[in-house]
């Protein structure tokens, strides 16, 4: 598919149970495919590039945009169904607790956010005095995450309270 501008950033995500693929581009535009029949599927158009790989949960996909947007779109037609603002670009590849219905993302506004997967409301931010571009993981009870302050940290899921941290 010739459509994607300049280097695709992040991994394709695959979600069997919709049976799409998406990646995100320089273009900013995540591309959505059927799967697998790789027949284009929808497009949407952010305001600036797209880094960070694209998780899916329960019929949505979660997108950070250098414009300083996170959206959540729907898997079945590429339809936007919230937005969660900062003046900053995100360029982590988010997490999710599927448990929790929590989707947590890092930004170059040096915060990690924790969004209600379905409505996008903010639970918590934490402060991690750096940018953060790589991706979270989220683990039973913490949420780590690397940031530009040269250090890993380990943050309370439920609070965003800091548990560890440790220099890298």
């Amino acid at each position: 598919d010739s459509r994607p501008w300049g280097m695709p950033h992040p991994s394709p995500a695959i979600d069997p149970a919709t049976e799409r693929m998406l990646i995100g581009s320089n273009d900013g535009v995540c591309y959505c495919w059927e799967f697998p029949s790789l027949e284009p599927a929808w497009e949407f158009q952010t305001g600036a590039e797209i880094k960070g790989t694209i998780p899916t949960y329960e019929g949505g996909a979660f997108v950070g945009s250098w414009d300083g947007n996170f959206y959540r779109l729907d898997l079945a037609d590429g339809t936007e169904e919230w937005r969660f603002e900062t003046d900053e670009v995100f360029m982590s590849n988010p997490g999710v607790d599927p448990d929790a219905g929590i989707v947590y993302v890092g930004s170059d506004n040096d915060h990690v956010h924790a969004l209600d997967a379905d409505t996008g409301e903010e639970l918590w931010a934490s402060d991690v005095g750096g940018s953060v571009i790589g991706s979270l993981y989220v683990t039973a009870e913490s949420v780590l995450v690397g940031s530009y302050d040269r250090h890993l940290y380990a943050l309370d899921k439920a609070t965003g309270e800091v548990r560890w941290r440790v220099e890298g």
